[in-house]
Parts: C-alpha cells; sequence; structure tokens
C-alpha cells in the first residue's frame, strides 16, 4: 500500500510540474502553430471573390491530368463532390469537373442534395474532383465562411497555385481568387 501511494504522489506531482510549464509557455505555443501555418488570416469575400469570370480557364479534369505541383492554374469547375462541399468553419471546398453530370441534371432524380453527385460512380467522382484551399499571397490559409459567399453546384473559376501531389489521384489547389462564373459551360 505504501508503494502505491509513493507511486500516486510522485504521478500527481509530475502532472502537476508538465501543466505549469506547459500553461507557462504559450508563446512557444504559438511559435510553433505560426511555423506549422496553423495561422489564419481573417479576410472578407471581397477580398477573394470576384464576379464575373477571366478567360483562359480550363476543366479541371485537363487540370488535374497535366499538372505538376507548384504550377499556377486557372480552373473552371462546379462546387460539389460531397453532402457538405464546403464549411464555415474552413477555408476548404470541393469541385468537380464541370463533364460530370449531378444529380438534378438527371431525368427524372428527385436527389435532396444533386451536389453530392451520389449517381456518379465513385471512381469517376475521384479522377474528377479536386480539393481547393483558400490562401493569402503568402500561403497562409484564410479565415473564411464560404457559406456566406458560395453555395453547393455554384459554378466557378479558381486562380491559384497547385500544392502537393502525392498520388495522381489527389489534386490540391491553393486559391487566391474565386471567380463566380457568368455561365454554365
Amino acid at each position: 500500500m505504501r508503494h502505491l501511494t509513493n507511486a500516486l504522489t510522485t504521478l500527481t506531482a509530475l502532472g502537476l510540474a508538465v501543466s505549469l510549464v506547459a500553461c507557462n509557455d504559450t508563446d512557444d505555443a504559438a511559435d510553433l502553430d505560426a511555423n506549422q501555418g496553423a495561422a489564419e488570416t481573417q479576410q472578407t469575400a471581397s477580398d477573394w471573390l470576384a464576379d464575373g469570370e477571366p478567360t483562359g480557364a480550363a476543366a479541371l479534369a485537363d487540370v488535374k491530368a497535366a499538372a505538376a505541383e507548384g504550377d499556377a492554374v486557372l480552373v473552371r469547375a462546379r462546387i460539389g463532390g460531397r453532402a457538405e462541399p464546403m464549411s464555415p468553419d474552413s477555408p476548404v471546398f470541393l469541385v468537380v469537373d464541370l463533364s460530370l453530370k449531378h444529380c438534378g441534371e438527371l431525368p427524372g432524380d428527385n436527389c435532396p442534395m444533386p451536389w453530392d453527385y451520389c449517381c456518379e460512380p465513385r471512381d469517376s467522382l475521384t479522377a474528377n474532383s479536386a480539393t481547393v484551399q483558400l490562401v493569402d499571397d503568402a500561403g497562409s490559409p484564410l479565415a473564411v465562411d464560404l457559406t456566406q459567399s458560395l453555395e453547393p453546384l455554384d459554378v466557378v473559376v479558381i486562380e491559384g497555385v497547385v500544392g502537393p501531389r502525392p498520388s495522381p489521384e489527389v489534386l490540391t489547389i491553393k486559391a487566391t481568387k474565386i471567380h463566380r462564373a457568368t455561365t454554365e459551360g
């Protein structure tokens, strides 16, 4: 019993010491977050969202087939690919190539969430989709609520740079500007 009491006393003292050190090192934790790119830059939609669209945007499928990490891209696509393709808590959203028909474009399909492309085979959706992350000019993620400015099924033109490509199936675009397209095709 005495050994158990000594062990518990030692563990309690160590736990207290660790928590005191952790509480006093908030500056180090903030520095670590900043160094890892976890800090987000607060911006409004007017900083990253534009109506209209630039000319020369490529289809998402073409960009996915040919783009390499670091390439500057101008991509035309539709927001969608799952039930919640964007979140108010993250500057990340999914897009799908316009060649794929969403469920709402299929005759007789009354899907309540046509932007999830549940009617499309998974391998086809994977081959024709990408992840977009809104970033500032330094490449840091923006603190934005996408749902205040964009909606699933919106056609957009994305200006940005291709992020890491661990495999041909993965395409991430670090976007600095999103244009709300004026036409579907």
